[in-house]
């Protein structure tokens, strides 16, 4: 079975789970809660099974989401798919595991816990998108790599598209 398609096993499941989390979040604070998924399979379940249960769209570390940023959530409280207990107490002061996921038929880094997060420690803040916030000055580095090491390859000068980022 392709992989786009295997991908998929597991997302209602998912997604209700993220929707009981919400739902746990007191109806005052469930504007501003975001709902981060660590890979773009996973937003995108969000986004496009999510609205069925009152859900926001997702934000991302992966791909495009990445790049759109924060949108208008603060990070105050946030909702996570596909990091570690870990990894969250890393941006969070306050984290509980409200599901685990586990389907054997979905792909291994979609399972794992949904991760309810309050009381940033400051390092959430600093994601913010735009030209010079820190993650636009990374973007930019990351793409003059990739576009060097692909010009490497062809043994041209990337110069001229270096200018451009």
């Amino acid at each position: 079975m392709p992989h786009h398609y295997s991908w998929s096993f597991g997302w209602e499941e998912m997604v209700q789970e993220v929707a009981k989390a919400y739902q746990s979040v007191p109806v005052a604070d469930r504007g501003d809660t975001a709902v981060f998924a660590n890979d773009f399979a996973a937003a995108g379940a969000i986004d496009l099974i999510g609205p069925k249960y009152g859900l926001p769209k997702a934000i991302g570390g992966h791909q495009s989401y990445w790049l759109w940023g924060p949108r208008q959530f603060s990070g105050q409280t946030m909702i996570i798919l596909g990091r570690t207990l870990d990894a969250a107490h890393g941006w969070f002061n306050d984290v509980t595991v409200v599901a685990d996921l586990h389907n054997p038929y979905a792909a291994p880094w979609e399972n794992g816990p949904v991760l309810l997060c309050r009381q940033p420690n400051g390092s959430i803040r600093s994601l913010k998108r735009g030209r010079n916030s820190r993650i636009g000055i990374e973007v930019r580095y990351l793409l003059r790599q990739r576009i060097h090491k692909y010009y490497e390859r062809l043994h041209t000068k990337p110069l001229i598209i270096l200018q451009t980022c």
